[in-house]
């Protein structure tokens, strides 16, 4: 009896928590669009890969291939009843039979996501998923069925005999009901093809770069730095490589960097090409969307930032979504933050290269900050207060071809 009352307990807790806001982007993963493209580019399983990542501890039933060679994920969108596949070979083209566990792992790969299994097993077509109870804490609700749904759906598609699907909780049937419901496989008919195409009869048009503010004198060279370094958007980073950058942040740099194209006849940034993408991207979102970034844009927009050795893996960032069918990124569509404003105290010029000290503020709607204290700084002792009081760092560039800069490092000045 006391083993019901705790389940009945955790289901419970799980039922209001989902209620009570938890989808916030800020508190849990974002899984809501793969981050890496597999129309064009189809990754391919690793076996020692796979053997690393399965727990050893889980025995799984022997789920036969619908297609020798290949798995197709099938991951729910978050906003919408569309299914988008995502088609990954195995090294073996001919392979028939994999374990459901790797199954679970393709999906664990295309979502960027952990599943806590705790067993599999299988009776004739009845597949059960057991599930560890902190599954979920770990996600959203919205996330939890978008997860669920993936995953049914790839069992359901690639695997022979399955035939329908229970997950359990630490053992206990019916947080997820007896039979979890499935929906209908429902795939957008638009050839991703065509999008590349269209996308490529649209030039970049260069860096988006916005006016120079400086807040003490400094010289044209200096006004460019702090053009550059506003772009980058790094007031509080030690950066010694370009590995110390996470990928989100140069996504979201880039996306920012480049100019967008609407579908709207009165804008000024008005493509109509990009109509065709209007009625999928609405689909695919729940809304009416006409604001696209162009993805080929996105990646020359960062390679101009930080070079051509820029790694650069596509996919949602903050609350901008990455439409890897239509190769765009689309906005939220709610005010954004501060613009990050460096201070040049100085530089040096050795060749190709040049050193400077710099500080940062930042502004916002209510006046400026400081990054390292978000304390606010009044606008009248705002010079005072750079030159005294801000952490100041030494920043290594490189100089580039039309007087541009590449960030080579940044570190505190003790």
């Amino acid at each position: 009896m006391r083993y019901k009352v705790f389940y009945c307990l955790l289901l419970a807790i799980f039922l209001l928590t989902s209620c009570t806001g938890r989808d916030s982007q800020s508190e849990t993963p974002s899984i809501s669009e793969p981050s890496v493209s597999v129309f064009d580019e189809a990754s391919t399983l690793s076996s020692s890969t796979e053997e690393a990542s399965l727990p050893e501890r889980i025995d799984a039933p022997v789920a036969e291939l619908a297609v020798p060679g290949q798995i197709t994920v099938y991951v729910k969108n978050p906003n919408s009843d569309i299914f988008t596949p995502y088609v990954i070979p195995t090294q073996d083209s001919l392979l028939k039979n994999i374990t459901l566990l790797e199954l679970v792992s393709a999906v664990e790969d295309q979502l960027q996501i952990e599943i806590p299994v705790l067993s599999i097993t299988q009776r004739k077509g009845m597949v059960v998923i057991d599930l560890a109870g902190h599954f979920i804490e770990d996600y959203a609700k919205s996330q939890v069925e978008q997860i669920l749904t993936t995953l049914a759906a790839t069992l359901q598609q690639n695997h022979r005999t399955f035939e329908w699907i229970q997950y359990q909780l630490d053992g206990v049937v019916g947080v997820f009901g007896e039979q979890y419901t499935i929906p209908s496989l429902k795939l957008l008919e638009e050839d991703p093809e065509e999008f590349a195409a269209i996308r490529a009869q649209i030039p970049y048009e260069g860096l988006n770069i916005y006016p120079a503010q400086s807040i003490l004198e400094t010289d044209d060279t200096g006004k460019k730095l702090i053009e550059y370094l506003s772009l980058l958007d790094l007031p509080t980073n030690t950066v010694t490589t370009l590995a110390d950058i996470k990928n989100d942040h140069i996504l979201q740099t880039a996306v920012f960097a480049t100019k967008h194209y609407e579908t709207y006849p009165d804008s000024e940034n008005y493509k109509p090409e990009l109509k065709p993408f209007e009625a999928p991207a609405s689909e695919l979102l729940g809304f009416v969307e006409q604001w696209f970034w162009l993805k080929e844009h996105v990646e020359e927009s960062a390679r101009l930032l930080y070079g051509e050795d820029v790694s650069l893996v596509h996919g949602d960032f903050g609350k901008y979504r990455y439409l890897d069918l239509l190769g765009v990124y689309t906005p939220p569509h709610m005010g954004g933050g501060g613009q990050t404003i460096p201070v040049i105290f100085g530089y040096e010029e050795s060749g190709n290269r040049l050193r400077a000290e710099v500080a940062y503020v930042v502004a916002g709607m209510g006046g400026y900050l400081d990054p390292e204290t978000w304390e606010e700084i009044p606008q009248d002792q705002l010079k005072e207060y750079v030159q005294t009081k801000s952490i100041r760092y030494e920043v290594a560039v490189k100089k580039t071809a039309g007087n541009w800069f590449l960030l080579e490092s940044q570190r505190p000045i003790d």
